[in-house]
């Protein structure tokens, strides 16, 4: 299912920069330029890549009823890759030491609010 996936991709991401501290200062320094052509140039197609990966995974999961027919596939995939990157822009642009744990209770409390949603 694509919300167990996400987890996956999410925590092995994190593991990834855990175990390889300097990678966490080149993403930093790249999170700093978002917007700036050289965000661009570096994202732009595994921006496209991530939200087609996604895409898929909801589709299938719409087929098998895990997820409701009316959600639209594009919108889910686009909130998801952006409320990624923006919980990451939002702890690797601070000038202080990278909260790992912090970042995973995050990205567990937005599965939370995306499987049970807010009501």
């Amino acid at each position: 299912p694509f919300i167990v996936l996400f987890r996956k991709l999410m925590k092995s991401g994190l593991k990834f920069a855990a175990d390889n501290p300097d990678y966490i200062k080149i993403t930093r320094n790249l999170m700093s330029s978002r917007g700036k052509k050289i965000f661009v140039e570096v994202m732009g197609d595994g921006y496209d890549l991530a939200r087609d990966y996604y895409r898929n995974y909801i589709t299938i999961d719409k087929k098998h009823g895990r997820i409701r027919d009316d959600v639209d596939t594009d919108l889910l995939a686009d909130i998801v890759l952006e409320t990624t990157i923006n919980l990451s822009f939002l702890e690797l642009t601070q000038d202080k030491e990278v909260d790992l744990e912090r970042m995973i209770e995050r990205i567990e409390e937005f599965i939370n609010i995306l499987q049970k949603g807010i009501a």
